[in-house]
């Protein structure tokens, strides 16, 4: 059989047999594959650099010897290795195992996404949290020093003045419940059993605001009495970084919609909804018409320009609760929850026309096929998806720009 169109994938992918032997690999894998892994990162490259064919086979192997395969679709979880060139440079790839049934003997795809961004953007944000660290026991943070028997605040540093955005005096003989928005730092004691209490609460401005912080609480024995240490950090950046990262990880780059890993997680989510309560959604399927052409007259920073103005006015018209994904080139989907399938058919005409009426310069209209589903009793992922893409493929057959639905 041949498998010449996985050339077509974004992505890097390698087609297996079950007992791990290479079947084909795409164009976007042969460029890769004079990659090596090092056992310095992972466990699965056993002594040395090993070829990254190698290390696939030997990965697949072993979730085969662990576990029993499934019928068709995904294989274990994904598996994360990091590889490296002749120079030393270092690349991050999540390895993603499906079995497929092309019309022949089964076999497994492998397929390899690039995650060396987002694996740097973690990389800033763990050194970030380490500096944090560093900050609360080598330079200036926040210290108030409470009295254990009545939680007054006995003294405090600057820097805890300037992070309540107050003066020193201001917060003297305050009650440090007034500080913190959480139980007083006795109870978090108590509870934890032991002189030493660590973990993130909120710091009461004198503005009203409220910013995240890293808090320790330790309790001090000055031998007349005892005294609370109260250590904190403002975590508003570190917070700011993990929402960039969680957002990195969930949209495209490009036209800033989800992804389609992001929009499998929300239709699972739906599915579970409708079995549990019975609440109806639909998907709608678009895809824009002869995009190739817009590539080829008139360059890619103009197709470009034409997915963000899709995704763009898609947009302003749905709701909160609906999710745009971008599911693959110039194909993108809406779930729409709560929405049966007259509603979602309103909406994708109207989509639509709209489509139609933005003006991109090139001398003629740029126009979608539409197709709906909405959800039947019984229904996975994979049925839902397949009658959206069934009825795409009719409006395509149907002479492009218009709506179909089952």
């Amino acid at each position: 059989m041949e498998y010449k169109f996985l050339n077509a994938l974004p992505s890097p992918c390698l087609l297996l047999d079950l007992n791990g032997q290479v079947l084909f690999s795409n164009d976007r894998y042969k460029a890769i594959s004079c990659l090596t892994c090092s056992d310095v990162h992972e466990s699965y490259c056993g002594g040395g650099h090993r070829e990254i064919t190698e290390v696939i086979v030997d990965i697949f192997l072993s979730l085969k010897s662990r576990q029993s395969l499934p019928q068709k679709g995904p294989v274990g979880h994904p598996v994360t290795i990091t590889l490296m060139d002749s120079r030393g440079t270092e690349f991050s790839f999540d390895i993603e195992f499906s079995l497929v049934d092309w019309n022949g003997p089964k076999s497994v795809l492998c397929l390899l996404r690039d995650v060396t961004s987002y694996k740097k953007i973690e990389l800033e944000l763990d050194k970030k949290e380490e500096f944090l660290w560093l900050l609360m026991f080598n330079l200036p943070i926040g210290l108030i020093f409470v009295r254990a028997d009545t939680c007054l605040v006995e003294d405090l540093n600057l820097e805890a003045a300037n992070l309540l955005g107050t003066k020193r005096e201001f917060v003297l003989n305050k009650n440090c419940k007034e500080i913190f928005l959480c139980e007083n730092p006795i109870c978090l004691l108590n509870k934890e059993g032991k002189d030493t209490y660590r973990g993130e609460s909120f710091l009461l401005r004198a503005d009203g605001e409220n910013i995240p912080i890293l808090r320790t609480v330790k309790l001090l024995n000055t031998g007349d009495s005892e005294v609370i240490m109260e250590a904190f950090l403002d975590l508003s950046e570190r917070k700011s970084l993990e929402e960039r990262l969680k957002n990195l990880s969930i949209t495209d780059p490009l036209t800033g919609a989800y992804n389609r890993r992001y929009f499998v997680e929300r239709l699972e989510h739906e599915i579970g909804r409708f079995k549990r309560y019975g609440d109806q959604f639909s998907v709608i399927m678009l895809d824009l018409d002869h995009f190739k052409s817009i590539n080829d007259d008139f360059g890619h920073d103009k197709g470009d320009e034409v997915l963000v103005g899709t995704v763009s006015t898609i947009k302003s018209r749905i709701r909160s609760i609906d999710v745009l994904a971008r599911w693959g080139g110039e194909e993108f989907v809406l779930l729409l929850p709560q929405t049966d399938k007259e509603g979602a058919y309103a909406l994708a005409e109207d989509l639509r026309l709209k489509l139609r009426e933005k003006d991109y310069s090139i001398g003629r209209k740029v126009t979608a096929s539409f197709g709906i589903t909405s959800i039947f009793l019984g229904d996975t992922v994979d049925t839902i998806m397949k009658r959206a893409d069934d009825m795409l493929y009719t409006a395509k057959a149907s002479g492009r720009d218009c709506v179909m639905q089952v």
